[in-house]
């Protein structure tokens, strides 16, 4: 998976993606204790909101029994041949892309039931504090542009009947391109 995500596409040749992989039950602890202080703290002056991500949060830590590596995706910010930094976007396009590559690479692996997904739960909110940023090494700034933590692909095993349950569709491709 993560040779295929190396081959992504880069703009720039500055290969801006960071994986960092979490494989003991001890790290993806600490990661979760990481967004717990943080939304807890975040939320102090909202009792309500605050009741309700405690609640959230008790079962998908529950749900982290079943994962079994966690891999936090990470924007590194750096420079080009040429000392420049590639727009935003164009880093974060190709960190997508090698995410999308690991992906297609994991679901070669359907059958034998590995499976795995991204969530960016926590985009602009606790995967960006600095205790996260640090934790990943995302804590680099290169002329005023701050690394970015996108997201966490979680990987795991299951039976396929319920990971086909799970599964996404897709509508016809028809309905999406214009032939001219």
């Amino acid at each position: 998976m993560l040779d295929c995500a190396n081959w992504a596409p880069t703009h720039g040749k500055t290969e801006p993606w960071r994986f960092v992989v979490l494989r003991s039950r001890e790290s993806m602890d600490e990661v979760n204790e990481i967004k717990k202080g943080y939304m807890e703290s975040s939320m102090l002056d909202k009792p309500k909101e605050l009741a309700s991500f405690r609640e959230k949060h008790a079962k998908k830590s529950k749900e982290l029994s079943n994962v079994s590596a966690m891999l936090i995706i990470v924007v590194k910010r750096l420079t080009n041949s040429k000392g420049n930094l590639m727009p935003e976007w164009e880093e974060v396009a190709a960190v997508s892309c090698a995410v999308q590559n690991m992906h297609l690479a994991l679901t070669t692996r359907w059958q034998e039931a590995y499976g795995g997904y991204w969530s960016s739960g926590g985009w602009n909110s606790w995967l960006e504090c600095p205790a996260m940023k640090a934790y990943c090494g995302a804590d680099g700034v290169v002329n005023g542009e701050a690394d970015k933590v996108l997201g966490i692909f979680y990987l795991g095993k299951s039976r396929v009947e319920k990971m086909n349950a799970y599964r996404a569709k897709r509508g016809d491709i028809q309905d999406k391109v214009e032939w001219k």
